[in-house]
């Protein structure tokens, strides 16, 4: 998921993938040992952790899935993209936001 410039509004129920690469500072592609997003709701103190799962083949790219159900809406929901803590230096690859929308007839628990 890339969010520059616009926020994005996405409807609770959602499943959102989230995929990107690392780059050193020379912009040449690495592979680190693990990566994780942070998701923050406007509503939390306390981050989500979810676990990325490293590429296969000939992917480069870092991927995971975040399942929307139960989260409030609507509201603002935070993300950053980092290297696992293993690795030399801590890398943050990508942040966004995006806005997590529901109507009245879509419950919580969906």
């Amino acid at each position: 998921m890339s969010l520059s410039g616009n926020t994005q509004v996405l409807v609770r129920g959602a499943t959102l993938q989230f995929a990107t690469n690392f780059y050193d500072v020379n912009n040449v592609l690495v592979q680190p040992d693990s990566a994780t997003i942070n998701i923050l709701p406007a509503d939390s103190s306390t981050p989500i952790i979810v676990t990325m799962n490293p590429p296969a083949g000939a992917e480069t790219r870092w991927t995971a899935l975040w399942d929307t159900r139960g989260i409030e809406a609507p509201q603002t929901v935070f993300w950053s993209i980092h290297t696992g803590t293993g690795d030399p230096v801590p890398v943050t690859a990508e942040d966004g936001q995006f806005t997590l929308s529901a109507n009245p007839a879509n419950l919580v628990t969906f």
